[in-house]
């Protein structure tokens, strides 16, 4: 969105200045619609170009929009950047670990109910599912031998052999699951710049390869 400042001769410039604001400070005055046609230097009102924010660290720094500068004939955008306090920063670093920390057990989360595969098949693991193998697996030489469904819609017969098979699979990923994700717990509070920590890489495959 265009930014403009509006130039006050005698007192403070106004910015960022609403073009909307014309009609209430020309209240004798008819302008055109929409505002930008209208010749806007004729009010005191000029465009600001746009700067981009200065590269910094926003644990560290912050930044600050200051009123914009003319230079060669047009206002442009002007930042400060700023050391941030000691506590301050102290502060958004530890809120900025846990904010990625909790984005790391959400993923954790997804992994985890993400499916096994055995057998050439996919084979939920969500809560409800991963409490229904367990209660297979206590059954031991009694599981059913009827049609399971997997997670591509089809069908497998059950046996004891598969029950084992899917249930060991299922706790083999929790614990590599887990383990990940304790690996980027470790990297995101060790680093001054926890949202550069990439946690998207390096967890087991989940059912359609996400």
């Amino acid at each position: 969105m265009p930014r403009y400042i509006k130039i006050n001769e005698g007192v403070a410039n106004s910015y960022p200045y609403e073009l909307s604001r014309l009609v209430r400070d020309f209240p004798s005055t008819s302008f055109v619609q929409p505002f930008e046609q209208n010749d806007l230097a004729a009010f005191g009102v000029y465009p600001v170009t746009e700067v981009a924010m200065p590269t910094h660290n926003p644990m560290t720094h912050g930044a600050l929009e200051l009123a914009p500068v003319l230079n060669q004939g047009s206002y442009l955008q002007q930042w400060e950047i700023y050391p941030l306090s000691n506590e301050v920063a102290a502060g958004k670093l530890a809120a900025a670990r846990a904010a990625r920390w909790e984005e790391i057990k959400a993923e954790r989360a997804r992994r985890t109910a993400g499916g096994v595969l055995v057998a050439g098949k996919w084979f939920h693991t969500d809560t409800p599912s991963r409490l229904q193998w367990l209660a297979l697996v206590l059954l031991g030489a009694g599981v059913p031998a009827q049609p399971w469904k997997t997670m591509d819609n089809t069908f497998i017969s059950l046996s004891q052999s598969l029950v084992q098979q899917v249930f060991g699979a299922m706790i083999a990923k929790e614990q590599t699951v887990f383990t990940h994700a304790e690996v980027l717990r470790s990297q995101v509070f060790g680093s001054d710049s926890p949202g550069s920590v990439d946690i998207t890489v390096g967890w087991p495959e989940i059912f359609g390869g996400a």
